[in-house]
């Protein structure tokens, strides 16, 4: 499972009870949340083919050879306030959190049923009480731990192919927001694009560097749907047919805005807020999707 950091505890209220993280873990961390969290480490760069090499830009975005995927892969969408929580399930079996809530990591990490397979992370050093404690527990547990950027490719088995296009391989950004872990999913023919809380020159890095190969089926929309991160170029590169909100509705950021729904509305995307839906569960077959809410 992939874990990300969100900035609520109500995953964990609503989750934690149910015991469904008995698979692998992979903890993969966003700069997003890491106003508390973010560490010095080695970053190593990945030997892979390029994200451009295996899916150019084609009509379809991806080779015939790959779409056709055995099993259904499953993501929902947790609602948890002003925050992010995106639970993946791959058909070959491994489970990946993205974001996990303000102290979800923890939480996870003090449950020793819970198998942590890795923890993943842009590198970005900003130290607190609060990482540093997060560091310790991973310490103690053994847990793998490493720094992807652009470029690499993350191994979530063979029924997916999954690349990470932000933070730059190079640098990061003084923001932290800036330097989340944005990465293309790719299963079938559906493309989903996850951003956690990118902003503008995050935005404007992913327009220039890959252009309309940022194009998604499924998009969570980023940073919340705030003005400054969705942009209608970058709207009309993704050409999102879905796009999902992760906020409280308004208080306290004002997110999503209005503006921000009426582009990707405009962009012909159906728009869903986890503030009115609740969880937003997406299931895929490879060809096509069906969206399941709670309300």
């Amino acid at each position: 499972m992939i874990m990300f950091w969100t900035t609520s505890n109500d995953f964990f209220h609503i989750n934690c009870s149910n015991r469904f993280f008995s698979l692998a873990i992979v903890l993969l961390l966003l700069a997003s949340s890491i106003w508390s969290l973010v560490f010095n480490g080695q970053w190593r760069q990945a030997l892979y083919t390029s994200f451009e090499e295996v899916f150019p830009c084609t009509p379809t975005g991806v080779r015939e050879d790959t779409c056709q995927p055995p099993r259904e892969l499953t993501i929902t969408y947790f609602d948890v306030g002003q925050g992010l929580a995106h639970l993946i399930q791959i058909p070959s079996g491994k489970v990946i959190l993205y974001d996990a809530g303000v102290g979800g990591f923890i939480c996870i990490l003090n449950e020793s049923e819970f198998e942590v397979g890795e923890v993943l992370d842009p590198g970005m050093i900003h130290p607190t009480p609060t990482y540093k404690s997060f560091l310790e527990l991973i310490k103690s547990r053994e847990i793998s731990y490493r720094i992807v950027r652009d470029g690499n490719i993350l191994d979530w088995g063979p029924d997916v192919f999954v690349q990470v296009l932000s933070p730059p391989p190079d640098s990061l950004w003084k923001c932290v927001n800036e330097n989340s872990i944005t990465i293309m999913l790719i299963y079938g023919k559906i493309r989903f694009l996850f951003t956690g809380d990118i902003e503008k020159d995050a935005i404007n890095r992913l327009i220039n560097e890959y252009g309309p190969r940022i194009r998604a089926d499924v998009v969570q929309v980023p940073h919340h749907g705030s003005n400054t991160s969705n942009c209608r170029n970058f709207i009309t590169l993704v050409r999102a047919s879905h796009a999902i909100t992760s906020g409280s509705g308004g208080w306290p950021f004002g997110h999503p805005t209005p503006e921000t729904e009426k582009r990707w509305k405009e962009s012909g995307a159906d728009v869903y807020h986890t503030h009115q839906s609740g969880n937003i569960t997406i299931v895929s077959d490879g060809k096509n999707i069906r969206i399941k809410t709670v309300r």
